[in-house]
């Protein structure tokens, strides 16, 4: 499976251990280490997250472990376009950005939200 996202000219591809791959912005940190500007909406890493991957001749990464966790948690959900452009979905997202995290929609079908671990290991929650 890939995943790819309109607008998003600016990724690159990431293919992960299963297969499975997306279009990710990545900052390089290292010969084989880079940072995630996105987060996997497959599930496999989050942004912030520091990976190592070996480069292809076409420029993707193939993905070989997560060297370093961000800390951070994302949420994906299947959202409808008509939820999305809503007032009342307009004010959620508005609070949970209120309290630091990321969100990004993508396509009007699915939405994610990107914020720190509580303490005890669980997402804050308003």
């Amino acid at each position: 499976m890939h995943v790819e996202y309109k607008g998003h000219d600016e990724g690159r591809n990431v293919v992960f251990p299963g297969g499975e791959s997306e279009s990710l912005r990545v900052s390089p940190i290292g010969s084989d280490l880079f940072r995630l500007e996105d987060s996997s909406v497959l599930g496999h890493a989050c942004y912030h997250d520091v990976i190592r991957a070996s480069v292809r001749d076409d420029g993707s990464l193939v993905m070989r472990e997560i060297v370093s966790r961000s800390g951070l948690r994302t949420q994906v959900w299947a959202v409808s376009k008509k939820a999305i452009e809503s007032g009342e979905f307009r004010e959620l997202l508005d609070y949970v950005l209120s309290t630091g995290a990321l969100g990004n929609g993508y396509s009007g079908v699915c939405f994610s939200f990107t914020c720190r671990r509580a303490s005890h290991g669980r997402s804050t929650s308003g």
